[in-house]
């Protein structure tokens, strides 16, 4: 839950690393975001740029990505 006063970019920033956390397969990974309707729109414009740093990688592989997933639904 985001509230009217709260510093967007880094509110909406720090909720979209948590849904990664894991390969986004954690019992707590968050799934929704819940932001005044005024700030919807900026909130999604942030989510989406955080989340276009994410990148699906092979885990042999060396860099920054996120690992196997536990199956296909998962992956979806």
């Amino acid at each position: 839950i985001i509230l009217r006063d709260a510093h967007l970019t880094e509110a909406v920033s720090k909720g979209i690393a948590l849904c990664f956390l894991n390969s986004g397969q954690n019992c707590s990974a968050p799934s929704r975001m819940l932001v005044p309707i005024e700030l919807m729109n900026r909130a999604e414009e942030i989510a989406a740029k955080v989340a276009k740093t994410f990148t699906v990688g092979n885990p042999d592989e060396e860099g920054p990505h996120l690992g196997p997933v536990a199956n296909k639904a998962q992956f979806n």
